[in-house]
């Protein structure tokens, strides 16, 4: 106080830390005395209200104690409004930090989220080449994709995440995405395979898919990290895989993306298993494990049962365990097989596998729930038996083995405008059939019996009408009496010395061209 009187005025302020500082300035000349003039007239004033008796000097006194007073009222206040203006300039700052950290908060949210939906898409696709590459795959190779997309999914269910939709059929799912606004946005897996029987009475099987909105922390289960290690994460992305501990929490935003990684790789096996079907190793291999299977399941009284209501006739169910014997004895190499069991084969479980399609319709028609999972295991069986099927016939149909009816009756139309001893000749001389393809055509052209052996059994006088069906029917099989191309009953030395003049002046006649209309058998 001192110094204002002296001429220094004083202000304050708060600074950073919240402490008032004062700050002294001079006064500007003729301050201080304006004050004091100030303060004597109004201190006169005050004396004229005050005791008479001290007169005006008394005054000026009490206005030079009042002009004291009042410089301190003012210094109060201005104290006062130093800190008030703090507190102020502190909550507007407040106020726009916690604005500007709401803006980034919706910022980052909205970024998480357009990433998350990114994410969500990807995954997609990839649920969808997964869906491709499986068309026309077996029940069992349909099973194997759903269980995946389950494992994955589990975790969510972990998590407390409840499905958006589940159970789908995928004959449903494009209705269901065209009604359902924003449907598509979310995380679809197949979690399922349906049976069921076409108008046919045939089975039938599809995926069901489910849906989630996976949000937050997804814990990564023990079984998840080892359908990963499966399928390749560890050696394709190590630097991801090796973090992650069973019951290790991620956001939901990583989860997506290292199940889409494990969802690619999972269709990338199954492209290359594709390629691998077409070598004969790996042809071996899976026919290796279906006959062992199939061998097994052969010897038992129930197969025997399931031989007999598919109509296999006692003969073929006590063959059918030895050809799968010996297919197993091969390593799985049908290439190492005597034409027998490979129709044994064939045929066989051919007629089982409609068997067996006739009890998956019997059960799905009793309960098409399939609760005790009676038709799936049936179908899993069928998948195997149709593999080897496949194979059985695919392999017959080389060139050692073919035989073509249509072919025969080309040749036959041909054959029949030349003598007999013409056309066993020309039989004998063509490269364009096989061995059963003549034998057919010489039991045509000779029209007598033919007695064959076929897997240890013989087959005596087929008659010339069915020969041709026969060898169709039962390739590899050897004729036990074949009539020579030589001597013919009837013939003579002169006409046996004529026929072999013409064969060696005529040029052979092409058997393997068009025919003309009902030439075989006529």
């Amino acid at each position: 106080m001192a110094k204002a009187l002296m001429g220094h005025e004083t202000s304050y302020s708060v600074d950073d830390n919240g402490n008032t500082v004062a700050t002294e300035s001079p006064t500007v000349p003729g301050h201080f005395f304006r004050n004091i003039v100030t303060a004597a007239l109004l201190g006169g004033a005050a004396g004229a209200n005050g005791n008479p008796a001290q007169g005006f000097f008394g005054g000026v006194a009490r206005g030079g104690a009042a002009a004291v007073n009042d410089s301190r009222q003012q210094d109060l206040l201005k104290r006062q409004e130093a800190e008030e203006e703090f507190q102020n300039n502190q909550r507007s700052q407040q106020m726009q930090l916690e604005k500007n950290r709401d803006q980034r908060e919706q910022d980052a949210f909205a970024t998480q989220e357009t990433l998350r939906k990114a994410q969500v898409a990807q995954a997609n696709s990839e649920t969808l080449r997964l869906n491709m590459l499986t068309q026309g795959a077996d029940f069992e190779q349909h099973e194997k994709t759903a269980e995946q997309g389950k494992q994955h999914f589990s975790d969510f269910d972990a998590a407390g995440l409840a499905p958006v939709f589940k159970g789908i059929p995928e004959t449903e799912m494009q209705d269901l995405i065209k009604n359902r606004p924003g449907a598509s946005s979310f995380d679809w897996e197949a979690t399922g395979v349906k049976l069921a029987t076409g108008a046919d009475g045939k089975p039938t099987y599809q995926y069901t898919y489910s849906a989630y909105d996976p949000k937050g922390k997804v814990p990564v289960s023990q079984d998840t990290i080892d359908q990963w290690k499966k399928d390749g994460m560890d050696k394709y992305y190590p630097e991801v895989f090796n973090i992650l501990k069973p019951g290790k929490e991620i956001d939901a935003t990583h989860y997506i993306e290292l199940k889409r990684l494990d969802s690619k790789l999972f269709g990338d096996n199954l492209v290359r298993q594709k390629a691998d079907e077409q070598t004969q190793e790996f042809k071996s291999k899976q026919a290796l494990a279906a006959a062992q299977t199939a061998h097994a399941w052969a010897e038992t009284a129930a197969a025997r049962k399931q031989m007999e209501m598919a109509g296999l006739a006692l003969k073929q169910q006590q063959m059918l365990p030895k050809a799968l014997k010996a297919l197993t004895d091969s390593g799985g190499d049908f290439q190492k097989l005597d034409a027998g069991d490979k129709v044994v084969i064939g045929e066989s479980l051919g007629k089982l596998i409609e068997g067996a399609e006739k009890t998956v319709h019997d059960v799905l028609t009793a309960d098409p729930s399939d609760k005790n999972n009676y038709a799936a295991e049936a179908m899993r069986q069928i998948g195997q038996w149709r593999g080897l099927v496949n194979q059985a016939f695919t392999v017959s149909q080389n060139r050692q083995d073919r035989f073509d009816m249509g072919l025969i009756d080309k040749g036959l139309g041909v054959l029949g405008r030349m003598s007999k001893a013409d056309a066993l000749a020309a039989i004998n001389s063509s490269k364009s059939y096989t061995n059963a393809e003549k034998m057919a055509l010489r039991s045509a052209i000779n029209k007598t019996p033919a007695t064959f052996s076929f897997n240890g059994q013989t087959f005596a006088n087929i008659p010339p009408g069915k020969v041709a069906l026969f060898l169709q029917t039962h390739p590899g099989a050897e004729q036990v009496s074949e009539p020579e191309d030589g001597p013919q009953p009837g013939d003579n030395s002169s006409s046996q010395f004529y026929r072999g003049i013409r064969r060696s002046l005529a040029p052979t006649p092409d058997i393997s061209a068009p025919a003309e209309a009902g030439a075989f058998g006529g």
